[in-house]
């Protein structure tokens, strides 16, 4: 039978997720469209099988952390360099999210199992890049899961993410600006790692208080 329909070992598994990382992060502008929808089938493929795969411990370490080292997180990983690559063909780069893409992360916010927890921190870290292209969309179906309210641990998983990535725009701002109250209010449980990214997003809510409408 068809290789996607054998059951395949965790260590199989865990495998492939390094080596579709590996791939997904050797793409350069002019990668063939066949290629990249291929490595999104695979990534797919990947993430199907990681539902059952145990996010690892690491010690003292994040969400994030956690996510590089799990096959689901490779697969994300994936699926984001090969939207952007989309973007960048023909010689320029145009932001666009496209329904598969949508769909794909849309699955990640809502996933219940060990797959969803993998990856949720990658979808954290590209919130910017959902934010711009699409911010109706990810106003409703993505910002709200960084409610803590609406469950601690899929909000913990967001939130590391999302504080891995130094750069912020303002719309993503705004999309995470109905939660921050309660995010901060439990920050010191559900990123314990994090203080000094959280405390260097704190300063900058501050000092651009126009932007952010963002005051203690």
């Amino acid at each position: 039978g068809r290789i996607a329909a054998w059951a395949w070992p965790a260590e199989i598994t865990n495998a492939l997720g390094r080596l579709i990382d590996h791939w997904g992060n050797s793409l350069d502008a002019d990668a063939a469209p066949s290629l990249l929808d291929k490595l999104s089938v695979a990534a797919d493929r990947v993430y199907d099988r990681a539902q059952e795969i145990a996010v690892p411990e690491l010690g003292a370490s994040g969400w994030t952390e956690r996510a590089i080292n799990h096959p689901a997180g490779n697969a994300a990983f994936t699926w984001w360099r090969v939207a952007s690559a989309r973007n960048r063909m023909g010689g320029r780069f145009v932001l666009n999210v496209d329904a598969d893409e949508r769909r794909r992360w849309q699955r990640v916010a809502d996933d219940t199992t060990s797959a969803g927890a993998g990856a949720r921190p990658v979808l954290g870290m590209a919130t910017d890049r959902l934010s711009a292209a699409d911010y109706p969309w990810a106003a409703e179906c993505i910002f709200p899961a960084f409610d803590p309210a609406a469950g601690q641990e899929r909000a913990a998983q967001l939130w590391d993410g999302r504080l891995m990535q130094s750069q912020w725009s303002w719309t993503t701002v705004a999309g995470l600006r109905p939660f921050l109250s309660a995010f901060l209010s439990a920050s010191a449980d559900l990123v314990p790692a994090r203080s000094r990214q959280l405390g260097d997003w704190i300063g900058l809510l501050l000092t651009n208080s126009t932007e952010s409408e963002f005051t203690l």
